[in-house]
């Protein structure tokens, strides 16, 4: 059975859409994930600090730091990993936007021109020619995950050197 060109097109254009959702929900699940593994690194660093506080001194036993050193490594290594494969997700999503838009223009239908935004025509134009979608990338996710990285970094050299 042929499916009519415009419901082949409509179709297109709301898988585009659910794409673009989706890669809304990776990027806002990488920031969470960062969130939740600082906080929890935190957590985990403060309680055993708090535990071997004295007078207000802090003893911390080679043990104790070993372990710290190592659960800190252990939530670096977990975040990278997590980072990984959420990017690979992400880039899974771009790519299937992308062949979908192509499949779209190769129709015949603008897809600019079936938006819901209130663009007017002339930033539509520009977006189309000056930015198509396949040079988007997400290289800006690379900054919080090495501020993430310094931070445990920061953590670890502190746990060592300063108590």
């Amino acid at each position: 059975m042929l499916i009519p060109n415009d419901l082949d097109a409509k179709l297109l254009a709301d898988f585009i859409k659910e794409d673009r959702t989706e890669i809304r929900l990776i990027k806002n699940r990488i920031y969470t994930y960062i969130q939740v593994l600082i906080g929890a690194s935190f957590t985990f660093t403060a309680f055993f600090i708090g535990k071997s506080m004295d007078k207000g001194v802090v003893n911390l036993t080679p043990n104790v730091k070993e372990i710290i050193v190592f659960t800190n490594i252990a939530f670096l290594v977990i975040s990278w990993i997590i980072f990984y494969f959420q990017n690979k997700d992400l880039q899974f999503v771009r790519r299937c936007l992308t062949d979908r838009e192509k499949k779209l223009e190769a129709m015949g239908v603008n897809y600019f021109e079936n938006c819901d935004d209130k663009l007017p025509n002339w930033c539509k134009k520009f977006l189309k020619k000056f930015w198509p979608t396949e040079f988007i990338n997400d290289s800006l996710l690379f900054i919080p995950m090495c501020l993430l990285t310094l931070i445990y970094a920061g953590v670890i050299v502190t746990v060592c050197f300063y108590f």
